[in-house]
C-alpha cells in the first residue's frame, strides 16, 4: 500500500499555511539528489506540521538570547534552547507540534525520501523515520553537518557545472553521516544487485531489440534471473523501476490488473509491456548516469582486469 500525505513537500506547506506571516526564502534544487531549502525568520507561535515523505533539517542560525524551542512527534514534549548551530531532526512520515518562544533565524533542508533512496541504494534502512529517531529527541551539534548545510544553501543559486558536482557530492557525505550519527550499523549487503556483465547482457539486448516490444520476461532471460529478482536488482542498481519506463501503463494479459500491485508470488506471471524500446534504452541512461555503451565498455574493462589479475595469480603459483 502507497502512503497517501496531504502535502508532497514540506516547502510548499510552509508558504502556504500558517507559517507564510514569517518572512522566508526558498530554494529547490532539482537533479541528481532534489532538495529544497528554505530560511526564515521566526517569532512565537503554536503550530502544527503535517507528515511529509521528506526528512527534515533544522539549524538556527540566530536567536535571541531568551527562547523556548519545544515539540513534539507523537512521543511526548520536548524542550531546548534554540542555539546557533545546534541541530534538530525530523524524520519522514510524523506529524509534530511547536511551540517557540523568542526570534529565530532557521535553515531548513529538506530531504525527499527519494533522494535518500538513491544516494543510498542497498544501504538504505528498512525503517528510515525509525532510524532518525535518536536525532529528533533533542538538538546536537556536527561541525560537519553545519558546513554541509551552508554549503547547500549557497551552492543552490549557483549553475555551474562543478557546482552541482559540489551539490551532489556534499548532500551524499550529509546523508551518510547523519545516518552514521543516528547510528545505523551496516546491514548484510544484498545480494540482488546487478552485476556487471548481468547489465550490460540487459544494454546489448535492448540494442538489438529497439524497435520491437520487450516485457519484463524477456529482459529478465538477458540477465539470467528470475522476473522478481531482476525487478528488485533492476531498482537497487540503476535506480528505477523497470516497469516505470513503460510508455503507458503496464498491465497483465486478461484481467488488466497492474503487476506492480500483485503479490510478489505472481511476479513471475506477470507481463510488464513496453510499446517501445526507446523508453527502457533512456531510462537505463538516465537512472545508470551513463550511456548504455559506456556501460557496457566498463564492464568488459572490468571483466578484462579481472582475467589479468587471474592470470598473474596462476603464474605466481
Amino acid at each position: 500500500m502507497v502512503e497517501k500525505h496531504q502535502w508532497s513537500h514540506y516547502a510548499d506547506f510552509y508558504r502556504e499555511s500558517a507559517y507564510s506571516v514569517f518572512r522566508q526564502e526558498h530554494r529547490d534544487v532539482r537533479g541528481r539528489t532534489p532538495f529544497r531549502m528554505i530560511e526564515v525568520e521566526q517569532t512565537d507561535h503554536d503550530f502544527s506540521d503535517p507528515d511529509v515523505p521528506e526528512c527534515v533539517l533544522a539549524m538556527p542560525l540566530s536567536a535571541s538570547a531568551e527562547n523556548r524551542w519545544s515539540w513534539d512527534m507523537g512521543d511526548g514534549w520536548r524542550n531546548d534552547s534554540a542555539v546557533p548551530g545546534r541541530i534538530l531532526v525530523l524524520p519522514a512520515g510524523v506529524e509534530s507540534r511547536w511551540r517557540v518562544r523568542g526570534r529565530r533565524n532557521l535553515l531548513l533542508l529538506t530531504i525527499p525520501s527519494s533522494t535518500l533512496r538513491r544516494i543510498l541504494g542497498a544501504a538504505m534502512p528498512d525503517d528510515p523515520t525509525g532510524a532518525l529517531r535518536p536525532l529528533a529527541q533533542c538538538t546536537w551539534e556536527d561541525q560537519l553537518v553545519q558546513q554541509l548545510m551552508l554549503c547547500l544553501w549557497h551552492a543552490s543559486l549557483a549553475g555551474n557545472a562543478t557546482d552541482r558536482l559540489l551539490v551532489d557530492g556534499a548532500m551524499t557525505t550529509l546523508v551518510s553521516h547523519v545516518l552514521q550519527r543516528a547510528g545505523i550499523e551496516e546491514r548484510p549487503a544484498r545480494h540482488i544487485t546487478l552485476a556487471a556483465w548481468r547489465l550490460k547482457r540487459v544494454h546489448e539486448f535492448v540494442d538489438a531489440h529497439l524497435h520491437e516490444e520487450i516485457d519484463i520476461v524477456t529482459l529478465s532471460e538477458a540477465a539470467g534471473l528470475s522476473v522478481r529478482h531482476f525487478t528488485r536488482a533492476f531498482r537497487e542498481e540503476v535506480g528505477v523501476n523497470a516497469a516505470s519506463l513503460a510508455d503507458g501503463e503496464a498491465h497483465r494479459e486478461g484481467d488488466g490488473t497492474d503487476p506492480a500491485r500483485r503479490p510478489a508470488a505472481d511476479a513471475d506471471r506477470a507481463i510488464l509491456r513496453f510499446r517501445r524500446a526507446e523508453s527502457l534504452h533512456a531510462g537505463l541512461q538516465a537512472g545508470h548516469g551513463r550511456t548504455p555503451e559506456a556501460v557496457a565498455a566498463v564492464a568488459q574493462n572490468s571483466l578484462t582486469r579481472a582475467d589479468d589479475t587471474r592470470k598473474r595469480e596462476c603464474l605466481h603459483v
